[in-house]
């Protein structure tokens, strides 16, 4: 795996969702824990989309979200890793 100064991580998979909508390259999903993590490629404005999406300012179109969502949930089914 990577070090931590590397990826962006979390166990949210609605925020997961909100960072592949705005670009953020997921590298890696863990499935050894009943709450998934989720690695993100540490870029510059994740920390910032990260924060604008905890604070409840994040804006996304619902249709992409949703799509995106049922993607990621097809993912999540199958054990399997995210394809750009």
């Amino acid at each position: 795996m990577l070090n931590n100064s590397q990826y962006y991580r979390t166990t949210d998979t609605a925020l997961a969702t909100y960072l592949l909508i705005q670009e953020f390259k997921l590298l890696d999903i863990d499935y050894s824990d009943v709450r998934y993590e989720y690695f993100f490629k540490h870029t510059d404005g994740i920390i910032d989309h990260a924060q604008k999406y905890g604070t409840g300012n994040a804006l996304v179109d619902p249709s992409v979200y949703q799509r995106i969502n049922r993607q990621l949930a097809r993912v999540l089914k199958n054990k399997g890793q995210w394809l750009d």
